[in-house]
């Protein structure tokens, strides 16, 4: 598959090996390029932890749903923001779907509440007061190579 919205895949073993600056880089245009409801770009901002001693700080506030991944794109909106949680996941889709186009793995990851609960690590890693990590997503080198699913027929769809 070439198109790396077929492509793309929850992956949730990941090598140690770390993504490259240029692939960061990559993944960080793909943030900025998100939507934003009623274009209000200041509500949302992101945090790349790639430092071992932060992912290892974040990996234990969520207790271990970053699987371990060499980095972590977190991505925190206004606490007071109502359209919040629905950017971020477009955001998240953006970053995964480029993530898939650079042949690295990535994965939603359900723990952006638990690290709402350790404000020490937020601030540890960037959040501003204010808000809340919205969306986690696990990004680096698969462990295992790739397979391609059949997704082509998941969803009931309606044309009229």
């Amino acid at each position: 598959m070439s198109d790396p919205v077929l492509k793309r895949v929850s992956v949730r073993k990941f090598s140690r090996e770390t993504v490259s600056e240029a692939d960061v880089e990559k993944l960080v245009k793909a943030f900025n390029a998100s939507p934003a409801a009623m274009g209000k770009f200041e509500n949302m901002q992101a945090m790349v932890v790639q430092k071992p001693k932060y992912l290892d700080e974040v990996e234990n506030a969520i207790n271990g749903h970053g699987h371990n991944a060499p980095l972590l794109f977190v991505i925190a909106t206004r606490k007071d923001d109502p359209m919040g949680e629905r950017n971020a996941s477009v955001a998240a889709q953006n970053v995964m779907i480029e993530a898939a186009s650079l042949g690295l793995g990535s994965t939603y990851t359900l723990s952006a509440m638990e690290l709402n609960k350790n404000p020490e690590v937020m601030s540890h890693i960037g959040i501003d007061h204010g808000f809340e990590a919205s969306v986690i997503v696990a990004i680096g080198h698969p462990e295992e190579e790739l397979k391609e699913v059949d997704r082509s027929n998941r969803y009931k769809v309606t044309r009229k």
